[in-house]
C-alpha cells in the first residue's frame, strides 16, 4: 500500500466528524477519532490533523514517537489512548513535548514499559485516567506528578503495591483521587497530606486490612471514601469530624466487617455508611 493510499484510509475516519454541509479539511477540525488503523503513524500522518485539540486512538497500532505526535499536533488539549499496540516506542519519551495538554487517558495499553515520571513535564494537565496498564507498575514514586494542575487523578487496574510519601507532592487541586483495584495494604498519612482539597478517595479493590480515620491527615474537604472490596475486617472512625469534617459517604460493600460492626459504626457517625449495593 502505497503512502497517498495510506493517507486517504486514515483521513476517511477523521470524516466521520465532518457535517455533509462543510468542506472536507480534516487539518481544520478540532475533534478527531481513529479506530482500528493499523498503518504507520509517522508525523506526515498527523501533519494532517494539526489543527486538532482532541485526539482519540483505539485498538491501533503505533509506530511514531510520541515526541512527533505531539510536536506536529501544537493545540492538543485532550489525549485519548485505548486498547493500542506500541512498536519500537521509547518508553521514556511517552509524554515528552505534550505541553499544551489539559487531560490524558491511557487505558488498557500494550507497552513493554511505561516511564510515567514525565507526566510532571505537563504544567496544563488537569485530569489524568491511567488505567489497566499490561506493564505492571508497582509504585508511584516521589514528585511523579508535581509540576501539573490536576484536578483528577486515576491510577487503577495497575498491580500498584506501594506509594512513595511525596508521591502526590504539589497536587494542592487534587480533587479525585482513584485507586482502585490494585494491590495495596495501605496509603500513608504523609503520601495524603499534599491534598487538602480532595473530595473523593477511592480505594476499591485493594488489600487493605485495616483503616482507621487516625491515618489519615487533615482532609478538610474530603466527601467521600471508598473501601468496597477490599478484606478490611477492622474499621475505626473515631475522629472522623476532626479528620473529614465534609465526609458524607464511606462505602465497604463486600468487606469483612460484619453486620454488627456496621451498625455499630452507623449508630455512631452521621456520615452515610454504605454497605449494601453500589460499590
Amino acid at each position: 500500500m502505497n503512502n497517498s493510499r495510506t493517507l486517504f484510509l486514515l483521513a476517511a475516519c477523521f470524516l466521520n466528524f465532518i457535517k455533509a454541509d462543510e468542506p472536507a479539511h480534516p487539518h481544520l477540525h478540532k475533534e478527531v477519532r481513529i479506530v482500528g488503523y493499523h498503518g504507520p503513524t509517522d508525523k506526515h500522518i498527523f501533519k494532517l490533523f494539526r489543527g486538532a485539540e482532541i485526539l482519540e486512538m483505539i485498538d491501533c497500532n503505533i509506530t511514531t514517537s510520541p515526541s512527533e505526535l505531539y510536536s506536529n499536533l501544537p493545540r492538543l488539549k485532550k489525549l485519548h489512548l485505548e486498547n493500542n499496540t506500541y512498536h519500537d516506542v521509547d518508553y521514556e519519551t511517552v509524554m515528552h513535548g505534550a505541553h499544551s495538554l489539559e487531560e490524558f487517558y491511557f487505558i488498557n495499553i500494550k507497552m513493554k514499559r511505561i516511564h510515567i515520571a514525565t507526566l510532571g513535564q505537563l504544567p496544563k494537565l488537569r485530569i489524568c485516567v491511567i488505567r489497566g496498564l499490561k506493564s505492571p507498575a508497582k509504585t508511584l514514586d516521589a514528585n511523579i506528578l508535581n509540576g501539573t494542575v490536576l484536578e483528577e487523578f486515576e491510577f487503577s487496574n495497575n498491580v500498584l503495591e506501594t506509594i512513595d510519601n511525596l508521591a502526590f507532592n504539589g497536587l494542592s487541586k487534587l480533587e479525585k483521587l482513584n485507586l482502585a483495584d490494585n494491590k495495596l495494604k495501605s496509603i500513608s498519612k504523609e503520601a495524603l497530606t499534599p491534598l487538602k482539597n480532595l473530595k473523593v478517595l477511592n480505594l476499591k479493590g485493594n488489600k487493605i486490612e485495616k483503616f482507621s480515620m487516625n491515618d489519615l491527615p487533615e482532609l478538610p474537604n474530603l466527601e467521600e471514601i471508598n473501601l468496597s472490596e477490599n478484606p478490611v475486617n477492622e474499621l475505626k472512625l473515631d475522629s472522623i469530624e476532626k479528620v473529614a469534617p465534609k465526609l458524607r459517604t464511606l462505602r465497604i460493600v463486600e468487606t469483612a466487617i460484619s453486620e454488627a460492626q456496621v451498625k455499630e459504626l452507623k449508630d455512631k457517625t452521621k456520615t452515610e455508611i454504605i454497605d449494601k449495593g453500589e460499590k
